[in-house]
């Protein structure tokens, strides 16, 4: 799917919509005690304090303070990692002595194939009721999209090459974000009970950006197999039929010790999902028939599920992945360097 597709869902953060986490609420600190008491305004000599503007508010603006500076965090991020690529660009082109616009000639643009009319009509059939426009209108811009697209990505190929012969390092400034009250409840967890970051990670086997999310969360899993521990908590979304009956196979997988296992051939196979695919997977596993099949028909995980999704709810949770590092709401799903600063401070932190 093209830039002219995927702009439009990525409005909405990288995420289906309809989001870790300590196993104790988050304590209050000093200086949120002492918003609390600061005065907003005085009528009749009574003073209005903020404590006074009631809590759906306050969740309102911690919502809106987290989102501003997560996007402040990760717009630093994004021009940071274009200034490396421009330093290792020309670097590569003072020591082929050319420009940096001769070196994405020769790398990049000689490289390009212009699209052929069956690509683009392809992609506008697929995509027609989005576009919302004829054929005639879209084709010019869909087929720019398609070499700016293929330019990004050869460009990427060429950069990775330089970059694997440099030093580099983020030194990007992680903002005091506010934390919410998250529990892991009965989720399936990986990792050690005493390691110092949680996250908490609601999710939907059928969503596409979830089988994303959870690559990038099997890097941070390899990255602190001492300090990291993973909460899986079920959100499937109800326009994702078959996400639902995902869940409750994964906790009757997790019933013989394989939902790890069980949750990562469900990523893979996201699309196909149906009944006979979920007993197909177990089978692939090797787990136990007959205790699989009576643990679908008990009652046992639908009630896992409905606990998640429970919890989900009260978080006012609209989207998956919906993801907690701590208690940190992340917005989207942020890049990895991104998510390591997040880590490395909370690992830091006393």
């Amino acid at each position: 799917m093209t830039k002219f597709i995927t702009s439009i869902f990525l409005l909405l953060l990288g995420a289906c919509a309809t989001s870790f986490s300590q196993t104790s609420p988050c304590p209050a600190s000093s200086s949120t005690s002492k918003s609390e008491n600061v005065v907003l305004g005085v009528v009749n000599g009574i003073e209005i304090r903020r404590s006074d503007i009631g809590a759906d508010l306050e969740a309102e603006l911690k919502e809106i303070k987290n989102e501003s500076l997560q996007r402040e965090m990760h717009m630093l991020w994004v021009a940071t990692d274009e200034a490396i690529t421009e330093t290792l660009m020309q670097k590569e082109a003072e020591q082929r002595g050319i420009s940096k616009d001769e070196l994405r000639q020769q790398e990049v643009n000689a490289k390009l194939s212009m699209p052929t009319d069956e690509q683009v009509q392809a992609i506008y059939d697929e995509n027609k009721d989005v576009i919302g426009v004829p054929i005639e209108t879209a084709a010019p811009h869909i087929k720019r999209q398609l070499v700016e697209e293929q330019a990004a990505e050869v460009e990427r190929s060429l950069v990775s090459q330089f970059r694997k012969g440099a030093e580099i390092s983020y030194s990007l400034p992680i903002p005091i974000l506010p934390r919410f009250d998250v529990g892991v409840g009965r989720a399936s967890i990986w990792g050690k009970e005493t390691a110092k970051v949680t996250i908490v990670e609601f999710s939907d086997f059928e969503c596409p950006y979830c089988g994303r999310a959870s690559e990038t969360i099997e890097d941070l899993r390899e990255l602190y197999p001492e300090t990291v521990r993973l909460a899986f908590r079920d959100f499937p979304l109800s326009q994702h039929a078959h996400a639902r009956p995902a869940a409750e196979a994964a906790h009757c997988a997790d019933e013989q010790g394989k939902f790890w296992e069980y949750h990562d051939i469900l990523f893979a196979n996201s699309r196909a999902l149906s009944a006979e695919d979920l007993i197909g997977y177990a089978e692939k596993l090797e787990l136990d028939k007959k205790a699989f099949a009576d643990c679908l028909a008990s009652e046992r995980p639908k009630a896992l599920v409905e606990e998640n999704m429970a919890a989900a709810r009260e978080l006012k949770l609209s989207g998956t992945p919906s993801i907690f590092i701590n208690g940190i709401k992340l917005i989207g799903l942020l890049p990895l360097p991104l998510l390591q600063a997040i880590i490395d401070d909370e690992i830091g932190s006393p």
